[in-house]
């Protein structure tokens, strides 16, 4: 038997062998690539989703913090805080801006977005900052964070306030934050 590949007289069977091998190759690379196609067109806006919603439990957290903090000091000194110091609230690497009295906590998350957050604020909540602290009587002093938390036109605006609110006919507890608007498509 000549061990010579270019023999022509080696059996056909094996070129042919060959070409088949070729030919389901090409084929499974057909079918392949638009099935990883399909798959990640599904996968991908699905994890942009869940980045985004992992990035709104910072301004909840931190939201929650913040209440716990002017709590702490209206039990100790019957007086709310108007800065951030008075209740000992300082974020660490955040990617929201936040409200709380006279403060204004930039993000400081590498490449956070910085502009704009304040006035994408609706007004009304705005109002609702008491940088003056007129509580206990009237507590209505409200912290808010916003962020635009996956680079789009839209800020995601979270609050929490002193007291219960009812904001668009839906009870919010008092401490409870609330996701004014959601820069989380659906």
């Amino acid at each position: 038997m000549n061990p010579n590949p270019m023999n022509p007289q080696q059996p056909a069977s094996q070129a042919k062998k060959m070409s088949t091998a070729v030919i389901v190759l090409i084929v499974m690379g057909v079918l392949f690539i638009p099935c990883v196609g399909c798959l990640a067109a599904i996968a991908i806006p699905n994890f942009i989703r869940f980045q985004a919603r992992s990035k709104q439990s910072e301004a909840k957290s931190n939201l929650k913090a913040a209440y716990i903090g002017q709590k702490s000091l209206l039990g100790e000194k019957d007086v709310l805080g108007t800065r951030a110091n008075d209740i000992g609230f300082s974020p660490d690497r955040s990617r929201y801006l936040y409200l709380i009295g006279e403060d204004e906590l930039a993000p400081t998350f590498p490449g956070a977005t910085t502009t704009g957050l304040r006035e994408a604020v609706p007004a009304d909540l705005l109002a609702e900052l008491d940088p003056e602290g007129q509580c206990p009587d009237d507590c209505t002093i409200t912290m808010i964070a916003a962020g635009n938390i996956d680079n789009d036109a839209t800020v995601d605006v979270w609050s929490v306030s002193m007291k219960a609110r009812t904001i668009g006919g839906v009870p919010v507890p008092a401490g409870q934050p609330y996701n004014h608007i959601n820069d989380v498509s659906e």
